[in-house]
């Protein structure tokens, strides 16, 4: 699924490139500090930036450093503001890769993304046709698990 995503992404966004931070170990199990990503069921994907609406990728190579970046509320990094999170193509990959799930029998159950960002994400052309999607994005987190969530953006998929 992921990897279909991708290439339809490649189609439709040529001049992009999108990360997946963590899945799972390959033979499944506990992946430390995660409670979930024991069966590759559970993804993070690195948030698409752009620094002065060009695609920027200089934060990409951090590995297990990158979940310590922090985004403002707007989505902008705090050590450089000109460095901000691309809403749309965040929208854009969640709803390629819920269809291509599908094609697959299975669904996007869930998307953990900080809360402060839902409204900046929704406020974008494919945020608004992901609002209205039946892709859940969660309401509410803890503080801690919120603040981790800034960076990047974990999907759950399940049976559809």
């Amino acid at each position: 699924t992921v990897l279909e995503t991708y290439d339809s992404l490649a189609v439709r966004q040529p001049d992009r490139q999108f990360r997946v931070m963590e899945c799972s170990n390959e033979h499944g199990g506990e992946l430390y500090p995660h409670r979930t990503h024991q069966n590759g069921l559970s993804v993070d994907f690195m948030m698409p930036l752009i620094k002065n609406g060009e695609p920027y990728y200089e934060l990409d190579d951090l590995g297990k450093e990158h979940y310590f970046l922090h985004f403002n509320n707007n989505g902008e990094y705090a050590e450089d503001t000109e460095i901000a999170i691309d809403f749309d193509l965040v929208a854009l990959h969640l709803l390629i890769l819920d269809q291509q799930a599908k094609t697959h029998g299975s669904r996007i159950t869930k998307v953990i993304i900080n809360t402060h960002l839902k409204d900046e994400l929704f406020s974008t052309p494919f945020g608004q046709q992901l609002q209205s999607s039946n892709i859940y994005v969660v309401q509410r987190l803890s503080r801690l698990i919120n603040a981790l969530h800034d960076d990047h953006y974990h999907v759950d998929f399940g049976e559809e």
